[in-house]
């Protein structure tokens, strides 16, 4: 605005990206099986404890810069994505059958930290390959 006609450059440095930037949305997960005498999977169960993976850029209320103007937006409520997309829970059910199997994603609202999406949202944590069973 004060110079018409001029492009300006406005760049952060890397230590102003980090300070302002959300975070990877931490995760836990339990996971207990059970196999029969042949090694076979019997029993699965599955539990993950993670917040929403949906806070990506989309409206001004999922801007950070925004909550800090004279009139700010309000940040949105999280919310959990539901399946077949999932958020915290993506890839939590496995791509096998198995004979008892328990998915459960204990939705966690609010983290200290501002976290977002990853790429994968909760894939990264909840896919994992197990040599012994796959070669």
């Amino acid at each position: 605005m004060a110079l018409p006609g001029r492009a300006v450059r406005v760049q952060w440095m890397r230590d102003q990206e980090h300070a302002w930037e959300p975070f990877g949305p931490a995760m836990v997960t339990s996971v207990r099986a059970s196999l029969d005498r042949g090694g076979t999977i019997v029993d699965w169960q599955y539990e993950v404890w993670s917040n929403a993976h949906s806070t990506r850029p989309g409206g001004a209320g999922n801007l950070m810069p925004a909550w800090h103007l004279a009139t700010p937006f309000n940040q949105p409520e999280p919310e959990p994505i539901p399946q077949p997309t999932g958020g915290g829970d993506r890839n939590a059910i496995p791509l096998y059958r198995f004979a008892n199997t328990r998915v459960v994603h204990r939705f966690i609202p609010e983290m200290l930290l501002r976290v977002s999406a990853l790429r994968g949202l909760g894939a990264y944590m909840n896919v994992f390959l197990d040599r012994e069973l796959h070669g």
